[in-house]
């Protein structure tokens, strides 16, 4: 090992390129892996995640509903035996008021046992315990890094901080390294549930909408569990409707859903299961990244092995074995590997803020990206195979090595190049592979970018209004909104404001089970339609057309049937062969009779409501009333000229209106649309990158054994110059030696890619997995950067003198 530092340190150019390279391929690999980790295999940091399981209850085929009113963690609490701790956690957006200043934060109510089940500490004071929950006690909790960010890490024991005006007492800090049981949430302050009850006016918190985590008893499996809570369910449903009037067979629809229990020992995330449909396309890119770096690292050692063959010839003739000639090239790449795994570490950390850049994040998001000992020990891992694969082929070449020839006359001569011709292919196969994968995936993002979401999204500007995260009581709220239309409409930027319940390319969204009066729905009927509540002038604001019939009318939130507005799909799939207007319809739910309480008066044209992949879903509108207000609502606001200035007006505009009253989720439809295409985004980044390393790294390799086959025949070339052989001739031939290499590996990259294509079929988007333009694409640059790489060695071959080349020998 000695000798292989001497020996990497007498030719630091050529470790330096062998260790970047192998920085960028490992750096790659732990980058993602990073990502794996943290969305897919990491546990939470609390104690004994495995036994956590959260509650669901399936609505349908496809849906699951994960919020439940408070009463069924009370229930569970008293009568179910295969729980230790029934926890709840409700997150919201709140405005805190502290020392004078006015800041937007997001606040976890959570039960009183909810840190002790979890086993976490405090690093300052307390944490909230069931007696904070049974005195309703006024208390909060704050996060490691909201103490270290907003106060400054200064002792705020006994601190009152106001929470939608209410005060809190400061009784500690939670400890650092746990965010929450949500990945994509990042709470600054915990208090007791009851302080739900404060900030509505509730009477109680039974009804408190509130995600319900368990714990399993030790020896308890998740499936008796399940059958437990399913006993049990008809008992909560009828817990949480006592004393309220329900829709007629609402209560016996609600008590046939089924209960279950999904496995939470890794968190919950609404991006895992979006990033897992990308992940193995993105592993295969890295992958083949590492291979073509591991491919070009290896023709490098090969051609050095070459160069050094006569200290090698002469190391054999002293007395050292094959054996160690082969340990001494192993020891040089374990070294170089080390270096290049350690650089790959700190290139992982480096870009996992460019990572995280891409995810969906419209506030801090509770996932961090660092890589922890098991990426470390993956790192390790690739650095060894790396070592293996690129000294392999050295290896080989000591032992198969002729010591009479490389110490006798003919060891000048020089041997044909056919295994780093072989290297080059690889590289070059493999580039095509990844360059025609980008090219695919850069123009899916094109093709959803491009297409008409069924509304005018340019100059509008979308922002979310929760009243009540200012304390305001849920009755101002109708008055509220009203004021904050009446006023936004005077501002000059402002064209027009409309307001809708649910926003647009959010992922998310409201539905609901439609059918024809009289029909019983059924189970595969489940959730069938999309529902939003929408202002009397949105489909104008929107730019949306009613294609039949008409749109709103002020008195159209009075009255039964209701009047509603309906997209042509939902026209399409209801009413297939009659005009929809006048016709009656009803909503509800598995083994609802449906009633007419729903009449259309108009269609609107089909839109996107989710994403932009999403093919528009059958969709009806209603007119917002006094009693449709939710506690937070999404103003759409069309502004003329530039978006930042208007913002600044309406967040202006909206704290005139009362203090603490501020929008979140602030941004364009544009900036909507593109962060709803995040994955589409990710992955025309990460490819149109491997993309371009790998072009670079085969142009490398082509441009290094055509390099060095110029050298070692620069006799040859010499002598053929000199009894006649032109320049062209000359070019020809590095010409076919470069044509010999980059072909076969373009054939067999297409191949390759053909062949890979049907796991790219789901990523894919407006583009066939086999598309001739992304294949010619990716022929054209692979052939471009082939004819660069072999541009020098070509004219240093055109450029040899005849007696310069003689004279050498």
């Amino acid at each position: 090992m000695r000798s292989a530092l001497r020996s990497v340190l007498r030719t630091p150019f050529y470790s330096c390129v062998v260790a970047i390279l192998l920085a960028i391929g490992i750096g790659a690999n732990a980058l993602i892996f990073t990502a794996v980790d943290v969305l897919l295999l990491r546990p939470l940091a609390v104690s004994h995640p495995e036994q956590l399981v959260r509650l669901g209850i399936v609505r349908s085929s496809t849906h699951n509903s994960y919020d439940h009113a408070y009463v069924y963690a009370r229930v569970l609490r008293e009568r179910a035996h295969s729980f230790s701790d029934v926890i709840a956690s409700s997150s919201s957006e709140v405005a805190m008021a502290a020392g004078g200043q006015v800041e937007d934060i997001t606040a976890n109510a959570v039960s009183g046992n909810y840190f002790s089940a979890l086993g976490l500490r405090a690093a300052l004071g307390r944490l909230l315990t069931p007696a904070d929950e049974d005195r309703e006690a006024p208390t909060a909790v704050l996060s490691y890094g909201f103490w270290k960010q907003s106060f400054a890490g200064r002792d705020v024991l006994g601190t009152v901080i106001r929470l939608r005006g209410v005060p809190f007492t400061v009784a500690g800090v939670l400890q650092p390294g746990f965010i929450d049981l949500d990945l994509e949430n990042r709470p600054d302050v915990w208090v007791p549930i009851t302080a739900v009850k404060t900030w509505t006016g509730r009477p109680d918190t039974r009804l408190v909408p509130a995600a319900l985590f368990l714990r399993l008893r030790p020896g308890v499996s998740r499936s008796q569990a399940a059958r437990e809570v399913a006993a049990l369910h008809p008992e909560m449903v009828a817990e949480e409707y006592a004393g309220q009037p329900a829709a007629p067979g609402r209560v016996e629809v609600e008590k046939n859903l089924r209960p279950v229990l999904d496995d939470a020992q890794r968190g919950i995330s609404t991006l895992r299961a979006q990033f897992s449909q990308a992940v193995r396309a993105i592993m295969g890119g890295v992958g083949a990244l590492f291979l073509l770096v591991c491919a070009n690292i290896a023709g490098l050692m090969l051609a050095r092995a070459e160069a050094r063959r006569r200290e090698i010839a002469i190391r054999l003739s002293l007395g050292a074995s094959r054996a160690d000639i082969a340990a001494r090239v192993l020891g040089e790449a374990l070294l170089l590997s080390i270096v290049g795994a350690a650089g790959g570490l700190l290139m992982a950390r480096w870009c996992s803020p460019w990572l995280l850049h891409y995810l969906p994040a419209r506030r801090p998001l509770g996932i961090s990206l660092d890589p922890d000992l098991r990426v470390a020990l993956v790192a390790g891992l690739m650095g060894a195979v790396a070592a293996a694969l690129t000294s392999l082929l050295p290896a080989i070449h000591a032992f198969h090595t002729d010591l009479g020839g490389m110490l006798g006359r003919t060891a000048g001569r020089p041997s044909r190049p056919r295994l780093g011709r072989v290297l080059v292919a690889l590289q070059v196969s493999l580039a095509t592979m990844l360059m025609t994968g980008g090219f695919a995936l850069v123009r899916t993002l094109d093709a959803l970018r491009a297409q008409d979401p069924g509304f005018r999204r340019q100059n509008l500007v979308v922002m979310t209004v929760y009243p009540q995260m200012a304390g305001v009581k849920l009755d101002r709220v109708p008055r509220i909104f009203d004021e904050i239309v009446r006023r936004a409409q005077q501002l000059p930027q402002v064209e027009d404001v409309s307001l809708a319940q649910r926003p647009l390319m959010r992922g998310v969204g409201f539905k609901s089970t439609a059918g024809l009066v009289g029909h019983r729905a059924t189970f595969a009927e489940t959730l069938n339609v999309s529902l939003n509540g929408v202002s009397l002038d949105h489909f104008a604001n929107m730019g949306m057309r009613i294609v039949k019939g008409r749109g709103f009318l002020p008195s159209d939130n009075r009255g039964a049937p209701r009047p509603v507005v309906v997209s042509e799909s939902f026209a399409r799939v209801f009413f297939p062969n009659i005009d929809p207007i006048g016709q009656f319809f009803g909503l509800g739910g598995n083994g609802t009779v449906m009633r007419a309480d729903e009449q259309v008066v108009g269609v609107v044209n089909d839109s996107k409501y989710r994403g932009m992949r999403e093919i528009p879903p059958p969709t009806i509108y209603s007119l917002i009333d006094d009693d449709s207000y939710f506690a937070g609502m999404v103003l759409h606001v069309r502004v003329r000229g530039a978006a930042p200035g208007a913002i600044g007006e309406l967040t202006s505009m909206l704290r005139g209106i009362g203090p603490g009253l501020a929008p979140t989720d602030v941004a364009t439809m544009e900036q909507e649309i593109d962060t709803s295409l995040w994955q589409e985004r990710l992955l025309a980044a990460l490819s149109s990158i491997f993309a371009a390393v790998a072009a670079g790294l085969s142009a490398l390799g082509l441009f290094g054994v055509l390099a060095y086959s110029v050298s070692r025949r620069t006799r040859e070339l010499g002598i053929r110059m000199a009894i006649g052989a032109t320049i062209w001739r000359i070019v020809r031939m590095v010409g076919r030696d470069a044509a010999a290499a980059v072909l076969p590996g373009l054939f067999f990259g297409l191949c390759g890619y053909a062949f890979c294509s049907r796991a790219m079929t789901a990523l894919l988007w407006g583009v066939k997995p086999a598309d001739a333009i992304s294949l010619a694409g990716a022929a054209l640059g692979v052939i471009a950067v082939s004819l660069l790489a072999a541009f020098i060695p070509a004219a240093r071959a055109a450029a040899i003198q005849p007696a310069d080349a003689l004279r050498e020998e």
